[in-house]
């Protein structure tokens, strides 16, 4: 089903430039320069290991941190970003903070693994594990994901516990370790310092699976740190900014970035409800024409006003002003159905699949007007082609059973 390459960008997501930057002006001044004394810092590629630590982290942020909601920052897209620049720039993560309430839990449970077959993860966890750690915060910030990972000579599994041992002591001693010697050595693997101080657990929903976890504790059942308990700057009441640098704290998060945030988030969290519905307020009347905008509004039109000719409306804009996602379509197709314009909603359907063709609610939409339109055969023709794209559809499959026997 997929085009050849999969992705339209050029390139695999994980390449030299995804943590050394575009490597075009490194290439031509080595080509000039072949006799370049190697001792000079080298200006025209970024080297990881001479960045400031959050700088470091941030391209390792990209892809390994764990957020409730990623949201590009307005006019960004995801090859925006650049190593050796700040993430948040690009793109920003958020979490729901957690509430003085939970804090007895949250350091109960953070001594547990997780339930097996639950996708969710308690939101404690989804802070930074290592930043939680003692070894982080005594560091000052200067531990990173590289003082302890080498992209470029990964361990074996076979010399993996010795290395990273070494990387313990490259700042502890060993004779920091409380636990008797002999006590060590019985260990299976001996002396595996990331084996009691970094517990590993079972991966939510995936079986036989295991992940380490990155927040360092002298021993089980260690309390999380004060940081954990972090609560939300009033410019963004019930949400926490995970990547956001030291020096824009006091900088606002922008409008549109917290627009969408919320919207994400209060699906699970029905409290920020009306946190989003202010933002929404504020960005009609200051941004009206914005595609994003124009898509919350028509959205809260469809679902929650039941105006839905004033939801086309705002929709049909949308796309006009160049919105891009498929739940775009899929909603002014909704909203005119419901209208009862159900021609109009048909080819707002087709439209968006002709954008998204393995859609699976663009092509159940397709089918369900051709039923409203009495155009059977059609509907069933829609059908097949989704269970052949989707097979796992079981409610389809009931659906083309019952048309089938029921048409003439």
């Amino acid at each position: 089903m997929y085009q050849e390459p999969p992705f339209r960008f050029g390139e695999y997501a994980i390449g030299c430039e995804c943590c050394h930057g575009p490597g075009k002006l490194h290439v031509r001044e080595m080509m000039e320069n072949p006799g370049r004394n190697s001792s000079q810092v080298d200006t025209s590629i970024v080297n990881p290991a001479r960045l400031a630590p959050p700088l470091a982290d941030d391209f390792c942020m990209n892809c390994h941190q764990g957020a409730e909601a990623r949201i590009l920052q307005p006019g960004k897209s995801y090859l925006d970003f650049r190593p050796g620049t700040h993430l948040y720039e690009t793109l920003a993560m958020f979490k729901r903070p957690v509430k003085e309430e939970q804090r007895a839990e949250a350091n109960r449970l953070e001594t547990l693994p997780p339930v097996r077959g639950s996708m969710e993860t308690p939101l404690w966890w989804k802070n930074s594990s290592l930043q939680l750690s003692k070894c982080y915060q005594a560091s000052q910030g200067r531990l990173t994901c590289i003082t302890c990972h080498s992209i470029h000579h990964p361990p074996t599994h076979e010399n993996q516990v010795a290395y990273f041992r070494a990387k313990c002591l490259a700042c502890h001693a060993d004779g920091d370790c409380k636990l008797p010697g002999e006590e060590r050595r019985r260990q299976k693997p001996e002396n595996d310092c990331v084996g009691c101080h970094m517990e590993k657990r079972a991966v939510a929903g995936i079986a036989h699976s295991s992940d380490t976890k990155h927040c360092i504790v002298r021993g089980p059942g260690q309390p999380l740190p004060e940081v954990a308990f972090r609560q939300p700057t009033p410019d963004m009441p019930g949400l926490l900014c995970l990547n956001k640098p030291v020096e824009k704290a006091n900088d606002p998060v922008p409008s549109l970035t917290k627009l969408i945030a919320y919207l994400e988030i209060m699906k699970r969290e029905p409290s920020l409800h009306d946190d989003y519905l202010d933002v929404l307020g504020q960005l009609s009347e200051s941004a009206p024409d914005d595609p994003v905008v124009l898509v919350c509004l028509g959205m809260k039109a469809l679902m929650e006003d039941k105006d839905y000719p004033r939801a086309a409306h705002y929709l049909s804009r949308a796309l006009e002003r160049g919105a891009e996602e498929p739940t775009t379509f899929l909603y002014l197709g909704q909203a005119l159905s419901r209208n009862g314009q159900d021609i109009e909603a048909l080819s707002a359907f087709q439209r968006g699949l002709s954008a998204y063709p393995y859609d699976l609610p663009l092509r159940a939409g397709v089918a369900m007007e051709y039923l409203r339109l009495h155009q059977t055969q059609r509907a069933l023709e829609a059908m097949r082609r989704q269970l052949e794209l989707f097979p796992e559809d079981a409610l389809m499959r009931d659906m083309m059973k019952k048309i089938e026997r029921q048409a003439p």
